[in-house]
């Protein structure tokens, strides 16, 4: 996978391109974000789980 080329788009430290190709490449690793994680986690300031 290639270098971040714009500011990470969650927790997982990937950008959106990087994020969409993660998906695509149906997530090698299994490390998944909780649902709903920038409501629940995000706006208060609060880590976010990652889970594998």
């Amino acid at each position: 996978m290639q270098g971040a080329v714009e500011p990470a788009a969650s927790p997982l430290g990937l950008c959106g391109a990087q994020e969409r190709g993660c998906i695509r490449a149906g997530r090698p690793g299994g490390a998944q974000l909780p649902k709903n994680f920038f409501a629940t986690y995000g706006r208060h300031d609060r880590p976010v789980p990652v889970v594998a």
